[in-house]
């Protein structure tokens, strides 16, 4: 009897010992111990009857029935399931092993994956304050902003996954941000990027992650935006009375200096006179760039007839190349030397402008100083855009390409909706005009180009309403200009400028609808921005003499369409001095939209887009067709979160 009962106690030990193995593999997803469970409960059930019985036993049991008893119990631990107690204990100690090491590295992953995650979390802060940096300089940062929200949408999955426990789903997640904000055993953001070595031991160039690309470009944005200080913004008024006896035209100019922060801009008063022949020989070049400009344009649209099919003789060449000879493409030979390109001659204008009309106190700070401009002036014949002045590295280069400027205009009544742009989550809506009266194929084929270009471009994030020929009525743009809900409207057409009363100057539409200034100015809604590449769309009538011929600061507002546009509370206004149907317009305005969307100024914009076909092609001279009225400093997206 106490045999069996150190036999049972130990057999009962043993059970236990199996028991805390089995335990924790019953919780396992790894290994399946139905089975082992089974056995341990069927053990477990004779080790309790053998017990009982034993435990029965008394000093007053007859000894036969004790005898009995005792082999019954000694029965019970005997059999196959007894059998098998040290084979399942070896197995179960083995699977237990391994079942720890797997959730040991389980755990280790997870570790692993809270790292990463503490990791991505930290790179997405340092990537929101340095672009809060720049907000408060309001850079444009739309597409880096884009892309921060798109990966703190992912970091947001990651931790979901995590919290969730869905290992698969976490890996992929942050595979994904490693690729954007690099992997987590690199150096922070901002820091040197170690190097690697390739199977031949060559060390491998440093790879940047997208983050570290997106920081080098806020830097780069940073730091322009405070080299050229568009924020910054000085204002030229040239008021030009009427000439004297002796044909000379006198300017009161004034410049009021940007102010800075918790200080005040400088007045500067000077004037400038212009003799009658200066004056002349200006707008006659005026006129001759604009003329040039056009016809050169139209002789390079010219489109060869198709050919028949079948063999051809050698063709003619196109007759266009013989008049484009005209046009000093190639500049003929004067004096030993060739004549001055197009280019040249608009680059002496702007020099002779610039010397003559500002004094030398403004060309000083001009020079010296960096900011944006805006050009108030009753004299609206001579394009001041095209000024140019010369460096402190002694280059001359164009006042419109060197930096932001734009036109304000004159008048007794203030542009209407005074508050800013606030476009930051919500598609950008474009209205595009083409050709309303049908008889215009280049400026469909530039909505065209254009249209596609912006898809291309911006996809999703712009929504684009077009009307073509027909369906540009007035009806239609009554109610569009009513309703408030465009944000750029682009036409291409005709328009048409009354020399006596602007207010009565207008865009073409179909059946030949004249859409007055007038009304344009009273039933635009919203702040759009304007895009209007149409004749005369940016000239402006000049003032009357005043009738005492005394000097008034206070003559009649000189609005064209352009500043209907902006009276009528318009963000902005782009007129064209003379037409640009053709490819360039649309490269133009293709550039142009695709950094206001960026999130610039319309004024750094305006230099960028005419800086791009400047560069590429400087004649024809596009580029110095378009004038900006309206503040340059403006956004039409919003940078600060306001």
């Amino acid at each position: 009897m106490a045999r069996l009962a150190v036999d049972l106690e130990r057999r009962r030990q043993a059970c236990a010992h199996l028991r805390e193995i089995l335990t924790p593999l019953l919780t396992s997803d790894e290994v399946v111990v139905t089975g082992e469970a089974d056995w341990l409960g069927r053990l477990d059930a004779v080790l309790e009857q053998a017990f009982a019985r034993l435990h029965a036993l008394s000093s007053d049991t007859a000894p036969a029935v004790a005898e009995d008893s005792l082999d019954e119990i000694q029965k019970l631990l005997e059999g196959s399931d007894w059998d098998l107690m040290d084979r399942n204990r070896s197995r179960l100690e083995r699977m237990k092993a391994a079942v720890e090491a797997s959730q040991q590295a389980r755990a280790d992953r997870w570790r692993q994956f809270e790292q990463q995650l503490a990791v991505f979390d930290q790179r997405i802060t340092e990537l929101d304050q340095r672009l809060e940096q720049a907000r408060e300089i309001e850079a444009p940062i739309w597409q880096e902003e884009e892309r921060l929200r798109r990966w703190r949408d992912q970091y947001t999955n990651a931790r979901r996954a995590f919290t969730e426990q869905r290992e698969s789903d976490i890996e992929g997640e942050l595979a994904t941000l490693a690729q954007a904000l690099g992997p987590t055993e690199s150096v922070p953001l901002g820091g040197e990027t170690s190097t690697g070595q390739n199977a031949v031991g060559a060390v491998a160039p440093p790879r940047q992650s997208e983050a570290e690309k997106v920081l080098n470009v806020l830097g780069q944005k940073m730091q322009e935006e405070e080299t050229l200080q568009n924020s910054r913004r000085a204002e030229l008024l040239l008021l030009r009375y009427p000439p004297d006896a002796r044909g000379r035209h006198q300017y009161e100019v004034l410049l009021r200096t940007p102010s800075d922060r918790g200080g005040q801009g400088v007045n500067i008063q000077d004037s400038s006179t212009l003799v009658e022949q200066d004056r002349l020989t200006f707008l006659r070049l005026i006129n001759r760039i604009a003329s040039k400009d056009s016809q050169v344009r139209g002789l390079l649209e010219e489109q060869p007839p198709a050919a028949p099919p079948g063999p051809q003789p050698p063709a003619a060449p196109p007759p266009a190349l013989a008049a484009l000879r005209d046009f000093d493409l190639e500049p003929p030979m004067v004096g030993g030397r060739p004549a001055p390109s197009l280019a040249e001659q608009v680059l002496d204008l702007g020099d002779e402008m610039y010397r003559l009309a500002i004094p030398e106190a403004m060309q000083t700070y001009f020079r010296d100083n960096r900011c944006s401009i805006t050009i108030t002036t009753n004299d609206l014949e001579l394009p001041w855009e095209l000024m140019a002045y010369r460096l402190k590295d002694g280059k001359t280069t164009f006042l419109c390409l060197d930096r932001a400027i734009a036109r304000m205009p004159m008048g007794r009544a203030f542009p209407r909706n005074f508050t800013r742009p606030t476009i930051t989550d919500r598609k950008v809506r474009f209205l595009l005009i083409a050709d309303p009266t049908a008889d215009l194929p280049n400026a469909l084929r530039e909505v065209d180009t254009l249209e596609k270009n912006l898809r291309d471009l911006w996809g999703d994030r712009i929504e684009i309403t077009t009307l073509k020929k027909g369906d540009a009525t007035g009806e239609a743009l009554n109610r569009l200009l009513r309703g408030g809900t465009v944000d750029v409207i682009h036409y291409a057409g005709h328009a048409f400028f009354d020399d006596k009363d602007s207010d009565l100057s207008g865009l073409v539409l179909h059946d030949r609808e004249l859409f007055l200034a007038q009304k344009i100015r009273r039933l635009l809604e919203g702040r759009p921005l304007v895009f209007l590449n149409a004749c005369e769309s940016g000239l402006a009538k000049n003032e009357a003499p005043p009738p005492d011929g005394t000097k008034s600061y206070l003559q009649r507002p000189a609005e064209g369409l352009a500043s209907a546009f902006i009276y009528g509370g318009a963000i902005g206004c782009i007129g064209s001095l003379w037409p640009v149907y053709d490819r360039y317009a649309a490269q133009f305005a293709t550039t142009f939209y695709d950094l206001v969307l960026q999130g610039y100024r319309l004024g750094e914009a305006m230099r960028r887009a005419r800086r791009d076909i400047w560069a590429s092609n400087p004649e024809p001279v596009t580029w110095a067709a378009y004038v900006l009225y309206g503040d340059p400093t403006l956004q039409l997206i919003a940078t600060r979160r306001r």
